[in-house]
């Protein structure tokens, strides 16, 4: 495959400096938004030459045994997948919203016994759900965000309105405990309220380095959801937050 100078870039860093690289340094030096180096890197990934982490990414050659930081967050990471999972119960109908917690996820969902139905707009999502037996899978439609590989546009918000769900996985970039729940694009508001409309309970999937970041657009109160799931245990003023607005924080221990 041929990569685009950017992706070259991020290659070429991790290669000689053997250390990991981070979304948001990335995004500041190359100047462009967070969802596109989150594309950049899913690429890499998919063509094995890196390992995604939360938050950035590091050389596969490196691996995961050679970089302690990196791993004690990978297991960290898996730990806290596991337990939202072991959170979901057999035969829920799930809306589950692009993220990369959320693709993490179904790559564990597919390997288990976790009977549902899953209601999707990211291609990557449906990819990988469609090899599992136990899992009904319906997927909304529209015009492809080539960056993200998912739909957007009202098309979208149109058929997600014919769906009910018990459970909202829904992935948000950026978290402020005044400001509430942060977006830089308004397309992805769009879709995220209506997803939050059309389930029971909403479960947000934000990796630690979202917290205390603040962004263009605001999408939510924290009224409005029911549980957070993080990577790593937060500074302590955001449980005391949770009780007060009554919502559960969960992480690894």
């Amino acid at each position: 495959m041929e990569f685009t100078p950017r992706q070259q870039y991020i290659h070429t860093i991790l290669k000689t400096q053997h250390t990991s690289v981070a979304v948001n340094d990335l995004s500041n030096t190359l100047k462009v938004s967070e969802a596109s180096i989150r594309t950049d890197l899913r690429i890499l990934e998919t063509n094995g030459l890196i390992i995604r982490t939360p938050g950035g990414a590091i050389l596969k050659e490196n691996g995961i045994i050679n970089n302690t930081k990196e791993t004690i967050n990978t297991q960290q990471y898996q730990d806290m997948i596991k337990l939202l999972l072991s959170h979901i119960p057999n035969d829920s109908t799930i809306i589950i919203d692009f993220s990369p917690m959320a693709i993490s996820l179904c790559k564990v969902m597919v390997r288990t016994i976790k009977p549902c139905t899953v209601i999707t707009h990211s291609f990557d999502i449906a990819i990988i759900l469609q090899n599992s037996p136990y899992i009904k899978l319906y997927f909304c439609g529209g015009m492809v965000n080539r960056e993200n590989f998912y739909c957007v546009g009202d098309i979208v918000v149109q058929n997600y309105s014919y769906y009910h769900a018990s459970i909202a996985l829904l992935g948000i970039e950026y978290l402020h405990l005044k400001k509430g729940l942060m977006e830089q694009e308004e397309h992805r508001k769009k879709i995220k309220l209506k997803i939050m409309e059309q389930a029971q309970q909403v479960w947000l999937l934000a990796e630690s380095t979202s917290f205390n970041q603040s962004a263009m657009i605001r999408v939510a109160e924290y009224s409005e959801i029911d549980a957070i799931y993080t990577d790593q245990k937060l500074p302590e003023e955001w449980y005391k937050f949770a009780d007060v607005q009554r919502f559960n924080i969960y992480n690894p221990e």
